[in-house]
């Protein structure tokens, strides 16, 4: 009995530990095969992977609120990132700003830009390598 109980308290706390996080941003360590240039650049090899390539401020990245965010990416020491599309709330949230990431037709991925918890005033598509150069409001 003391076994079936020691049993269920563990499986009920990992049940409930693994429901609890869910967001998080996660930034990968890059492998030969698996980085930012495979995204973003000409003829790599992930750029069919629903994906958004950006350029900023390495500044951004300290800005970056891990626990409402929720992403897997790639980022270099000079700002360059990309964010993998994983699941329909793939984001970045940052103090102020909210960056969702959603795939589009072929090799396109749709990004949109706005405030914390407002409809988003900035909505693009780019497609394979294209990236966007992210306005300097967000890091300031």
């Amino acid at each position: 009995m003391k076994i079936h109980a020691a049993l269920l308290a563990a499986v009920t706390f990992t049940l409930f530990s693994a429901g609890t996080v869910s967001a998080s941003a996660n930034w990968l360590q890059g492998s030969a095969t698996d980085r930012w240039e495979e995204y973003c650049k000409k003829g790599g090899s992930k750029l069919a992977v629903p994906h958004i390539c950006f350029t900023a401020e390495p500044a951004l990245f300290d800005k970056v609120v891990a626990n409402e965010s929720n992403f897997r990416g790639f980022k270099t020491a000079v700002g360059e990132f990309v964010i993998i599309y994983d699941a329909p709330e793939t984001k970045l949230v940052t103090d102020r700003y909210t960056i969702r990431v959603s795939p589009d037709k072929g090799e396109c991925s749709h990004v949109t830009l706005g405030h914390n918890g407002e409809d988003p005033y900035e909505d693009i598509t780019l497609c394979g390598w294209d990236y966007w150069v992210l306005p300097a409001y967000l890091w300031e």
